[in-house]
């Protein structure tokens, strides 16, 4: 954090000053340090009012504080992954992802009979035969594209949502000739 949250830190030389004000500016504090030193086993930060936009203004003294602890990567989202439900996808909460970069499955959990965690199961659109098509088996949040019907160029194309719902399948991609009979 840089700014000032306290009276007593960098007081030097202004016993009789009292500065009313805290100030500090966290976010932009929290992403500078995250941006020099994510993943990195050391790093080094020059604290400059041009990397840190200044929140107290010229004349108040300031300071930069760092609380940190070393986490395994791995460890931590493993820990997040066991913590999904049965019935639903597996969430992560957005502060915990950002922070640790953990990528998250699109998934349900699957359990074995001693109702222990085994993996994942990745959700999908089921197979389907329709209109002529054979629309594969597609993991959630795809596109799925095939070949127009004969005759025409281009694409039909189907999107496999959230749900895992198949949307209808869309031709505009598709081209055809018009059959002008009688002339």
């Amino acid at each position: 954090m840089y700014g000032r949250t306290s009276q007593r830190i960098c007081n030097n030389n202004l016993t009789y000053r009292f500065f009313d004000k805290t100030c500090a500016n966290i976010e932009q504090s929290k992403y500078q340090t995250k941006l020099r030193c994510h993943e990195k086993s050391s790093c080094q930060i020059l604290i400059d009012n041009n990397l840190f936009t200044d929140p107290c203004g010229l004349n108040i003294p300031k300071h930069f504080e760092i609380h940190y602890r070393c986490i395994d990567k791995k460890q931590i989202c493993t820990k997040l992954f066991l913590n999904c439900s049965k019935s639903s996808d597996l969430k992560c909460i957005q502060q915990v992802q950002d922070e640790f970069s953990c990528q998250c499955p699109t998934a349900i959990c699957q359990y074995n009979n001693n109702n222990q965690i085994i993996g994942f199961t990745k959700k999908h659109c089921p197979e389907e035969q329709l209109q002529g098509f054979h629309w594969p088996k597609t993991t959630i949040n795809k596109s799925q594209y095939l070949p127009c019907p004969s005759l025409c160029t281009g694409q039909v194309f189907r999107y496999c949502n959230f749900n895992s719902q198949w949307s209808k399948a869309n031709y505009t991609n598709c081209e055809c000739p018009i059959n002008q009979s009688g002339q």
